[in-house]
């Protein structure tokens, strides 16, 4: 569970640093410790970040998937414990008539 919340938050960082950059690219070279207007460097941080970005989509898919499943799994669990308390009792009610 924390896994995807950091995925999930590292997606939207590096997401919102890549539009930055795209956008606003000289408050981009300021905020990320750039003090030169090269567009190599701006490159470089769009470059980065777009790969963060699909790299944290991508883990985040995965352990939303695992997560679900796990939870899925837990429920139908929870659902055969609840039959089986179901069955037991009703052969408990047939054995005491």
């Amino acid at each position: 569970m924390y896994f995807r919340t950091f995925f999930f938050l590292f997606f939207i960082v590096s997401s919102a640093l890549f539009f930055l950059s795209s956008y606003y690219p000289s408050l981009t070279l300021n905020l990320c410790g750039s003090g030169c207007e090269n567009s190599l460097s701006l490159n470089y941080i769009q470059l980065t970040s777009m790969v963060a970005s699909s790299i944290t989509l991508i883990l985040f898919i995965i352990t939303n998937y695992y997560t679900q499943r796990n939870i899925r799994l837990e429920k139908e669990r929870v659902t055969n414990d609840r039959q089986n308390i179901d069955n037991i009792h009703a052969e408990l009610e047939a054995l005491r008539e």
